[in-house]
């Protein structure tokens, strides 16, 4: 890698790593926002070959293919969502609000490595201080993508304690993250790897 261009050139054996420490956070990640597992994997699947195939001609933000990567996957996955809204509007169909912030949301990221960092770090610390019965809960719906009967089968709890549990995971997210409310969701950058 070049110090002043900034270029990153890996091989293929430092590309099957980052795929393999990686392809799962960034259908993960893409999933929170398409909803649809089978594109999700499909998005992040191109991301990689987006990748792969300009590896000698991208600018990476401070030699980070991972930040890259994932910039690459909200891009892709912008464009889903907007061509996913584009069809049901002229096939007459309203277009949900969540594909709506969705939409929003992934148009507002973080572009510098310093945001996602510092972003991160509440995001770690958050997760350690949070109660460990509403992390559990948290991590089985976000992580393991369990329903709330899923969840209260699994903990033997009620339904409803599951849902106060995951509401309580939410608010202390918002709160924590009050000033980076659109990228509450980048958290699975951490969690699903």
């Amino acid at each position: 890698m070049s110090d002043v261009m900034h270029k990153m050139v890996f091989s293929y054996e430092e590309f099957e790593v980052l795929y393999k420490k990686n392809f799962r956070r960034a259908v993960f990640y893409c999933n929170q926002y398409v909803r649809d597992m089978e594109v999700s994997r499909g998005i992040a699947q191109d991301a990689f070959i987006n990748l792969w195939e300009k590896r000698e001609s991208l600018d990476m933000f401070g030699g980070n293919p991972e930040y890259y990567l994932m910039t690459i996957v909200r891009n892709l996955a912008i464009n889903s969502i907007r061509k996913k809204m584009r069809e049901a509007k002229r096939a007459g169909i309203k277009v949900s609000v969540d594909d709506q912030i969705n939409a929003i949301s992934l148009s507002q990221q973080p572009t510098d490595l310093a945001t996602y960092k510092e972003m991160s770090a509440i995001i770690d610390s958050t997760m350690e201080s949070m109660p460990q019965k509403v992390k559990e809960v948290f991590l089985l719906s976000r992580e393991q993508e369990l329903t709330y009967p899923q969840i209260a089968e699994k903990l033997g709890v009620s339904v409803k304690t599951v849902e106060y549990r995951l509401s309580k995971a939410l608010a202390i997210f918002r709160r924590k993250l009050s000033g980076y409310m659109p990228l509450l969701l980048f958290y699975l950058l951490k969690i699903s790897g």
